[in-house]
């Protein structure tokens, strides 16, 4: 039987940091100062109190990278969950690159996946580290704020930015904030 959830679910969506690309690694690898914004970033969750009930990542390498930085540093306790249903994709809009791989595209449907795995009501208050990609972020926001899930590349999350989505009830979802970076120096804010 279903109960009505007392508590929030807090979804701490956070996009890998600065990389580069690499034989070893082609899907890349974080720089340095790739891991100095991730260290920054887990100093900021902990200064603030955030305590994570669980942490997801992406099967890419700089993704992976990123959670790893982040736990590290202040949460050794938490187990991180890897899947690849959070890989980078490209969603369709209207400077959609020709001959994409298959395994690139995005969609829609992979949109509604992803909110019926994540976004979901919870019993208890629940505080959760999503550890991703840009594109995958900005398409989950169109569909938070209702908006055509072409519009996606109208914005721009820097490395190691924060976007929060609190979701209360079954498809009952808002967004907190989109790239929070305000923990970053200048010098440090990166795009690409």
């Amino acid at each position: 039987m279903y109960r009505k959830p007392n508590r929030f679910r807090f979804l701490y969506f956070v996009r890998h940091g600065q990389y580069r690309r690499t034989d070893a690694h082609p899907d890349g690898e974080l720089t340095e100062k790739g891991i100095e914004q991730a260290k920054l970033l887990a100093r900021h969750f902990a200064e603030r109190g955030v305590t994570f009930d669980m942490a997801w990542t992406s099967t890419m390498h700089r993704a992976e990278q990123t959670a790893n930085v982040i736990i590290e540093e202040a949460y050794p306790d938490l187990t991180l969950k890897h899947t690849p249903l959070l890989r980078e994709k490209f969603f369709p809009c209207a400077n959609m690159p020709e001959n994409l791989p298959e395994e690139r595209k995005g969609s829609s449907e992979l949109i509604d996946e992803i909110f019926e795995r994540f976004v979901r009501p919870s019993r208890s208050e629940r505080h959760e580290l999503i550890t991703c990609h840009g594109n995958l972020i900005r398409a989950i926001l169109t569909k938070t704020i209702g908006a055509p899930i072409e519009t996606w590349p109208n914005m721009h999350p820097c490395h190691c930015g924060v976007t929060t989505v609190v979701c209360f009830e079954h498809d009952q979802y808002r967004l907190l904030n989109f790239n929070d970076h305000t923990f970053l120096p200048p010098s440090l804010a990166t795009l690409g």
